[in-house]
């Protein structure tokens, strides 16, 4: 830690040596959620998901010296805050970003921007929500890995996205495009894990649009009990804020050196937003093709796990109240039902109907002009 400290203030000294007196601001973002998790508790639960319940406040203070209208320095700490007795905070975490901007581009390296603009198959858009949400990996490998023959050991480590996002990015807008390329370092090598990263990929053209995410779960230093895995991704088709029809197919190797392991899949996706009494509807429509090859399943590790099954229909439902500037509450339920597989009879039980509350507040304050 004290190390960490001293790093971040030599990076200051040096860049105020480098620069004029920068402007000085306080940047104070905060996040409160509960998330309720409900579904049919189908017997299968390897293809969608566990109970999850969240009752939690992120809490991020930071401070932003602006050199110049081309370069910023954020440095501060989150902190994760549980609404229970046992815990004060749960997890904590430097926030650190440099910001290089020019003509539209930025180049961000440190803490990351976490929206990719990444449709659902790709990045489960609840760890947007909950920072610290990533309790599906596990299922997915033990499935798709052992074929039955036996759980994993417990060293295979949940990772978070959202908030917790370092690495590198380098992002472009303007009025008629958007890019967001990202590498997201999340694990070092140690006797207990493998490293892991992810890559990503997105853009629109108008209405035009394409996508591509790896995740790599390697490295080589220690033997371990789970071999080299990697996740491909790629989309491409029509979207915008209002409308996508996309098509998707995946790659996911859990030994990356036996080919015949490796599972592929295809699959469709649509959605369309439309507000109405200024209510936000979501209709959502997803088939794999494993309705033409039962051999293939579409797999996205960091996805919603609901697309790993053949067939999701969902209908979600989110109402925004400005409660003043750069404070907002957002009420939303998160609706949708799957065909585990093929051949599956539905039933009540193949339904997820979840709900949640957002308050998010962002405050800036001036302390320092600059000169």
């Amino acid at each position: 830690m004290r190390r960490f400290f001293l790093l971040v203030l030599a990076l200051l000294f040096l860049a105020s040596v480098a620069f004029s007196s920068p402007a000085v601001s306080l940047d104070i973002y905060n996040q409160g959620y509960a998330y309720n998790d409900e579904d049919g508790d189908y017997q299968d639960q390897a293809y969608t998901m566990e109970t999850l319940r969240y009752v939690e406040d992120l809490f991020q203070p930071s401070f932003r010296f602006t050199f110049s209208d081309n370069f910023e320095f954020s440095a501060g700490c989150g902190f994760l805050i549980p609404f229970d007795y046992t815990e004060k905070i749960s997890a904590y975490y430097p926030y650190i970003q440099m910001k290089f901007s020019l003509n539209g581009w930025r180049f961000i390296i440190g803490s990351l921007d976490d929206e990719h603009n990444m449709a659902p198959f790709m990045l489960d858009p609840l760890d947007q929500l909950i920072v610290s949400n990533r309790v599906w990996l596990t299922n997915t490998q033990e499935y798709y890995f052992h074929n039955g023959n036996g759980p994993i050991p417990n060293i295979y480590p949940v990772n978070s996205m959202g908030f917790y996002q370092y690495g590198a990015q380098l992002q472009y807008n303007d009025d008629h495009q958007k890019l967001d390329i990202y590498w997201n370092w999340q694990y070092q090598c140690t006797a207990d894990y493998r490293e892991r990263f992810d890559i990503g990929i997105s853009y629109n053209y108008e209405l035009l649009y394409a996508a591509a995410h790896y995740w790599h779960n390697g490295g080589h230093q220690f033997i371990y009990a789970i071999d080299v895995t990697e996740n491909d991704n790629v989309a491409f088709g029509l979207r915008n804020k209002t409308f996508s029809l996309l098509y998707t197919a995946s790659d996911w190797s859990p030994n990356r050196d036996v080919a015949s392991l490796d599972v592929f899949g295809q699959g469709i996706y649509g959605e369309y937003n439309f507000t109405l009494w200024g209510i936000t509807f979501t209709p959502q429509l997803f088939f794999s093709d494993a309705w033409i090859n039962p051999n293939d399943a579409y797999i996205s590790v960091e996805g919603d796990p609901f697309y790993k099954c053949p067939f999701y229909a969902g209908f979600n439902v989110h109402y925004t109240i400005e409660v003043m500037k750069d404070v907002s509450l957002i009420l939303g339920l998160v609706n949708g039902t799957y065909l585990p597989y093929t051949t599956a009879t539905w039933s009540y039980l193949m339904i997820r109907y979840d709900q949640e509350i957002d308050a998010q507040m962002k405050f800036s304050f001036d302390l320092v002009t600059q000169s």
